[in-house]
């Protein structure tokens, strides 16, 4: 999964759980993720995220529960 397929995800206002594996997601990524209304529940397993980028996600969508395990 790339960045640029990460922007198709937009339509999928009804998806509320995803799980992401991969060094291509990263907190630009986790932005984009965060415009999914409809997303309660995210994954993410070996990505580039970082604290910082979860917190800034959480400051907007504090509804959204994610989990980096492993972090």
């Amino acid at each position: 999964m790339t960045f640029d397929g990460l922007k198709d995800f937009g339509e999928l206002q009804h998806l509320t759980t995803l799980n992401l594996t991969g060094p291509k997601i990263t907190d630009e990524a986790l932005r984009e993720l965060s415009k999914l209304k409809g997303l309660t529940m995210l994954r993410l397993f070996n990505t580039k995220t970082t604290s910082a980028g979860v917190k800034k996600v959480l400051e907007t969508r504090p509804d959204l529960d994610v989990m980096r395990p492993g972090r």
